[in-house]
């Protein structure tokens, strides 16, 4: 556990005890603390540890040992300002109070702005900046500080401070953030960090500005930075919805040379880390500073194409990009398309936010969400997040591409279009709408055509180097001569052996083969896989994932006795699992368990789903048999909880939206 008063500061003072570790201090942190030491124009602070958070938690019963704990924090973060940003500054600056998990969780957590005004220096803050620019930002504290803490802004810093830390450690706890935590699998005893940094000012004059950017386009993967911006406004506005930006590449008429600056540092930053990046900058009259970058949330077909882009432009090897793509992120490609011929004009237009093809009734109030409905709200806010995932489709009137719609819904896969203006004009609660979220085009009350997906140029290079990389393939003829390779991850079928020396003298071969690893399987000979099978085969080999598979019981009875032969080393065990077919007894996986092989074990009873210890293949019939029985997806969810059991294992029950709604209780 982290020293109670061990902190990370950045950006000015001491900043000799760097940490980059995410877990630690979070990936906020982490990545303000990487660009200070790149030399970008990042604003000073200070990152308190999630180890602060899990103690703070710990504590819930306890109001006096948190309070200690953050008098604690409240004066080392108060002292680094004084000790190293104010000499620098030559004031106090007024702070932002974020939070910071590892992993990005959009909108699902607390912040507060311009935390340090009060009545002592309220004249002084009016000053310096403007009495638009102070009213703006005093209005901007109370409403955060009384959403988040639930009362008045105190009226001193240290008290202010220790009740905007609190609320951020709390937030970690919030409704919506454990409802995130549960769609993704996040634990819930990671903890946030909390990053109190000097705040800077978008709406200081008509000289500063905020913004978003993407080093590469989320929605399609295009290689070019697409973002937006909003002169004379905090960050907040941007993302938040509540008004509708200028797309980057209008700042040039605002101010060129800023716009030069800010791709400069784009491009500087996707280069460091390798990869797509979300950034967050503030432009205070006339200077730049970069107040955030992380991995950009991205739709299925921006995955491949930026992964096999990356790739091309020598930023990343094939392997690496085959890794950054899913099994799940194919399928989705596969959606269905509006039809090529059909050529009604859309009722609406607005901005292509989340791609894919959604019909369903408007429904206003979040409350009325259900899997056939598509959303509409002015704009949307963190508490609309159960309902997002609920729907089947978002649409909001305010916003661009940058806002909470638009960054939840590529999170969480779900079509959108935002910043469409008519929307309560010409949309009726009960509507019929269609929203085409790649182009932005939204019809009311019209039939739509849509016809299937179809993979773009760049996944299907993906497909073909994973099958390289991966070398992931079925082996039908399989037998002691068959040539394998050196190295990679086989499916290897061997019910085509004829008999028990053949197969003994083909594990013998495997177990010779010291780096190679994968799958024994049983298939029927009669079937065999297409090409295109065998190259899907090489993305589901990436998620250690296999088919399921059907073979003879004799012959699957004479290859076991092979298997479970004490002959068999160790080193080869450790290295291949056996997937059984779903006719295997449960007296021959035991046995194979025994023999310390590990075993894709066949699910056909919620009992053989809590005895696997391991990878598990769902028989086709299993949910419905659990309906017939009674037996409802959240008692399984119970008892698997109950067992220690990882949630995850029900995803091949259901298809995507059906999980989510399980495993929410929604």
């Amino acid at each position: 556990m982290e020293d109670v008063l061990k902190l990370y500061s950045f950006g000015a003072g001491d900043q000799s005890h760097k940490c980059l570790d995410k877990a630690i201090v979070g990936g906020k942190g982490a990545a303000l603390i990487e660009m200070a030491a790149m030399g970008l124009p990042v604003p000073p602070g200070i990152v308190i540890p999630t180890s602060e958070c899990r103690i703070y938690l710990k504590n819930a019963l306890k109001p006096d040992m948190q309070r200690t704990q953050l008098d604690q924090l409240t004066d080392r973060v108060i002292k680094f300002y004084e000790q190293s940003v104010v000499p620098e500054f030559g004031y106090m600056p007024l702070l932002s109070v974020r939070s910071g998990a590892r992993v990005s969780m959009p909108g699902m957590m607390d912040t507060i702005l311009n935390v340090g005004i009060n009545q002592a220096n309220h004249e002084e803050w009016k000053t310096r900046l403007g009495a638009e620019c102070y009213q703006s930002c005093s209005e901007r504290l109370i409403s955060m500080y009384l959403h988040t803490v639930g009362h008045g802004v105190p009226d001193t810093l240290l008290d202010q401070l220790t009740g905007a830390i609190g609320a951020v450690f709390n937030s970690w706890n919030s409704e919506r953030a454990v409802a995130y935590r549960k769609m993704h699998n996040y634990p819930d005893d990671w903890g946030t960090a909390v990053t109190v940094q000097a705040m800077v000012f978008g709406n200081l004059n008509e000289k500063s500005a905020s913004g978003v950017l993407f080093s590469r386009d989320p929605a399609t993967g295009e290689n070019f930075v697409v973002g937006e911006f909003l002169p004379n406004a905090q960050g907040e506005d941007v993302v938040a919805g509540v008004r509708t930006p200028r797309q980057l590449h209008q700042m040039e008429q605002w101010n060129p040379a800023m716009l030069d600056e800010v791709l400069a540092v784009s491009g500087k930053l996707e280069e460091h880390y390798r990869e797509a990046q979300d950034i967050e900058f503030t432009v205070q009259d006339g200077k730049l500073w970069v107040l955030q970058t992380r991995t950009a949330k991205r739709s299925a077909e921006a995955a491949f194409r930026i992964a096999h882009d990356l790739s091309i432009e020598g930023m990343i090897s094939k392997t690496e990009a085959v890794r950054r793509v899913t099994a799940t992120q194919y399928r989705m490609l596969m959606r269905p398309w509006i039809a090529p011929d059909f050529d009604v004009e859309a009722t609406l237009t607005g901005i292509a936010a989340s791609p894919g093809v959604v019909s369903g009734v408007a429904v206003f109030d979040s409350s009325k969400a259900t899997k056939g409905a598509v959303l509409v709200r002015k704009e949307t806010s963190p508490d609309d997040f159960s309902a997002m995932v609920q729907s089947a489709a978002i649409l909001t009137a305010m916003g661009g591409a940058t806002s909470h719609a638009a960054v939840v819904a590529r999170a969480i896969n779900r079509p959108a279009v935002v910043g469409v203006l008519e929307a309560f004009d010409k949309i009726k609660e009960g509507d019929l709408i269609t929203l085409d979220g790649s182009t932005g085009r939204v019809w009311v009350n019209t039939v739509v055509p849509v016809v299937g997906g179809t993979l773009i140029p760049e996944a299907r290079v993906l497909v073909e180097w994973a099958l390289a990389a991966t070398q992931a393939m079925m082996l039908h003829t399989a037998s002691p001569t068959t040539e394998l390779p050196k190295a990679g991850r086989y499916y290897v079928s061997v019910a085509t052996l004829a008999t028990q020396a053949g197969f003994r003298a083909l594990l013998k071969k495997l177990a010779d083969a010291p780096l190679l690893t994968g799958v024994l399987g049983f298939e029927q000979r009669s079937r065999a896989l297409s090409e295109e099978d065998q190259k899907f085969l090489s993305l589901l080999a990436l998620s250690n994932t296999v088919a399921p598979v059907q073979a003879d019981s004799a012959k699957v009875t004479m290859l076991l006795k092979a298997l479970i032969s004490s002959s068999v080393p160790k080193k080869l065990k450790s290295r291949w699992q056996i997937h059984l077919p779903m006719t295997a007894s449960d007296m021959q996986l035991e046995t194979l368990t025994d023999a310390e092989w590990g075993v894709v074990r066949p699910v056909k009873t919620l009992k053989d789903l809590l005895l696997a210890n391991g990878p598990v293949v769902f028989d086709a019939e299993f949910r419905t048999r659990m309906q017939g029985e009674q037996t409802s997806l959240e008692e399984i969810l119970t008892v698997l909880r109950k067992a220690g059991r990882s949630i995850s294992e029900l995803g091949g029950l259901l298809d995507e939206k059906d999980f989510v709604d399980e495993v929410l209780g929604i």
